[in-house]
């Protein structure tokens, strides 16, 4: 797996990025690797530990009914100081819940969690731990 590139598209679609590993759900022209994002707590990504220094998720989040499998699974693939970066529809908006196949919508507070600030005296069983350094609300100018 030597020549696997780097850096992750998670949940694709059709952002196809050169140079990258474009993984989806579904088949599709330029998709490099097809995985069920939702169902990583049964089938573990097929993906090696400590490998890829960058990743993306771009609108794929509020599809997934299981975030912190997903989450885990995204940290074990990735290095030490890989950055993630997630898109998300504002839970305070309509676009959050006008797309019949979202299951969760997200506030800036929410990512909180897979970085586990809020919940250091407990144990939830969950081993992500990503550090959130940035979380912004962008809005369109549109």
């Amino acid at each position: 797996m030597s020549d696997l590139p780097t850096k992750l598209n998670v949940g694709c679609g059709n952002d196809i990025r050169p140079g990258w590993l474009n993984i989806d759900a579904a088949d599709g022209a330029g998709i490099d690797l097809r995985v069920d994002l939702a169902d990583c707590r049964a089938s573990p990504l097929p993906l090696p530990d400590d490998h890829f220094e960058e990743l993306a998720m771009i609108h794929v989040l509020e599809h997934i009914g299981d975030p912190l499998a997903l989450f885990e699974e995204l940290h074990r693939i990735s290095l030490p100081d890989a950055i993630l970066h997630v898109r998300v529809p504002f839970a305070g908006h309509d676009d959050a819940w006008v797309d019949p196949t979202h299951v969760r919508a997200y506030i800036p507070q929410s990512f909180q969690y897979f970085g586990q600030p809020k919940y250091y005296n407990f144990d939830y069983g969950y081993a992500g731990d990503w550090d959130v350094a940035t979380c912004a609300l962008i809005v369109p100018r549109a």
